[in-house]
């Protein structure tokens, strides 16, 4: 056996982790190239949660950039420190904070909306109207809430379940401003920016922000003016952002509890053992085995990931400022490939053998318990449904456009193939 002294062996692994950094620059080179982006970011961690390496193909680290729904993590935050502060409480209700004629809660008797629902998306709310989308006319908060009152009621129970919306970081905005005594992009920088030492950010349109275009790259989209700033209309630079994703993985400038909201739910009144679910701003993900705990963005003209592996010190962020969806997901396969490449695959848990009795217990057609859009359609039973049929005794989770195996955890839990 040849024996390598440290010294030789140390040139020889990082040989190796730079021609797969280079690898992976190359791959991007050609993601950007086939989907032409005009601008396209990104930045990792691998092992050593201080240091960020990072690609960045036209553009330069200190461009400002637009993240989307990203903002709802820094609104779940400043929340949280604002609770570390005394001057909230999670569980209590909103209305002990604001004035309860702004929504309409069918359940308020018995499930009013609480703190926690604000910022684990669970307010029982659907999302914004089309109309609030398309208003591009900057709006101050109360006239933005005037604006979408005819939205803010709930359709299901608050605490019942996670339902993505764009309306309730609305109420989020007004519960920070009530009980901060300041702006919301006032709070914010006091609470997270300003303890994560960010330099360029603001929910306002600078002019050092790149432009965002649409999927082709070459057709500018005008700045999207959104109805309530907690949503989505976070810019800032990939180095600011950079401090955020070191502060996933080392935590130095947030507190415990921030962190433990960020990666697990504390609002679920169903079944509150099940953690795997929207948490404060941030939400989890498997693929390939592996768990993220991540969001995404989507501001018109810009496409956006944060995802850390909490588990394994690793992590990325990635911007592109083209509207297209496909090429982001293109660089989160070749990203995540890479920052797990080197790890042991994941063992899947074994199959779990259900009686025939279990089985057609589960078979039938299922309808969705909640939605986003169109709400009337929801209502009148016209949304798409789903049916569980067995075959072979095999369960299968039939949609209009594929059949998937149904592999059983236990009685009540699921996976796919890989």
């Amino acid at each position: 056996m040849l024996a390598i002294p440290d010294s030789q062996a140390s040139a020889e692994s990082a040989d190796v982790s730079l021609k797969k950094v280079a690898a992976l620059r190359h791959t991007l080179q050609e993601i950007k190239r086939r989907h032409n982006i005009p601008c396209l970011s990104l930045s990792w961690i691998k092992e050593h949660p201080a240091q960020v390496e990072s690609v960045t193909l036209d553009c330069a680290p200190d461009a400002v950039l637009r993240w989307g729904s990203i903002s709802k993590t820094f609104t779940a935050l400043t929340v949280l420190a604002l609770a570390e502060e005394g001057r909230v409480e999670l569980h209590t209700p909103i209305s002990a904070y604001l004035d309860a004629s702004l929504w309409d809660n069918a359940w308020e008797a018995d499930q009013p909306i609480r703190v926690i629902d604000l910022i684990e998306l669970r307010a029982g709310f659907a999302d914004l109207s089309a109309r609030a989308f398309n208003f591009n006319e900057p709006m101050g908060l109360a006239q933005a809430l005037a604006f979408e009152r005819s939205q803010l009621r709930t359709f299901w129970p608050p605490g019942l379940q996670h339902a993505y919306s764009n309306l309730t970081p609305g109420l989020s905005q007004l519960l920070i401003e009530t009980v901060s005594g300041q702006s919301y992009a006032e709070s914010v920088q006091q609470h997270v920016f300003e303890p994560l030492q960010f330099t360029s950010a603001s929910f306002v349109q600078r002019d050092n922000l790149l432009p965002g275009f649409q999927a082709d790259g070459t057709t500018s989209i005008p700045y999207w003016q959104m109805t309530f700033a907690a949503f989505g209309a976070l810019n800032a630079s990939t180095t600011d952002m950079q401090k955020l994703l070191v502060e996933l993985l080392q935590p130095v400038a947030l507190s415990n509890r921030q962190h433990q909201h960020l990666r697990q739910p504390h609002g679920r009144r169903f079944l509150p053992e099940f953690t795997f679910d929207y948490a404060a701003g941030f939400y989890p993900r498997i693929r390939r085995g592996f768990t993220w705990h991540n969001h995404g963005g989507d501001a018109d003209g810009y496409r956006s990931r944060l995802s850390i592996m909490a588990g394994h010190q690793r992590g990325y962020l990635a911007n592109i400022t083209s509207d297209n969806p496909g090429a982001l997901r293109e660089i989160e396969r070749a990203i995540e490939g890479f920052l797990t490449a080197d790890l042991p695959g994941t063992n899947k848990p074994p199959d779990f053998n259900l009686s025939d009795a279990q089985h057609n217990a589960l078979t039938g057609t299922y309808y969705p318990s909640s939605t986003r859009f169109g709400v009337a359609a929801w209502q009148s039973g016209k949304s798409q449904k789903v049916t569980i049929v067995r075959r072979d005794g095999q369960l299968w989770l039939s949609t209009p456009r594929k059949d998937t195996r149904l592999f059983a955890v236990d009685r009540n839990q699921f996976r796919r193939a890989e």
